[in-house]
């Protein structure tokens, strides 16, 4: 499955923008996640499916919830 990159949400960005139906972000650790997303996929079970990075390939689907815990769980 192959999805476009909306952006990227750092770990002191705040609150980010709402995350528009089939699309992701790039997000880094610690970083919160956007309303709209409903997993977190490691990158290391991605892949980019284009030259310029606008879109990427999921390897491994997750389940909802899977690597999204609530602020101050740990």
């Amino acid at each position: 499955m192959s999805l476009p990159v909306a952006g990227e949400v750092a770990a002191a960005a705040g609150v980010p923008a709402p995350l528009a139906a089939g699309t992701v972000v790039r997000i880094m650790t610690g970083a919160a996640v956007p309303e709209g997303a409903d997993a977190v996929v490691p990158v290391e079970d991605t892949e980019p499916a284009d030259d310029d990075g606008r879109s990427v390939r999921i390897l491994r689907p997750r389940a909802a919830g899977e690597y999204v815990r609530e602020a101050g769980s740990d």
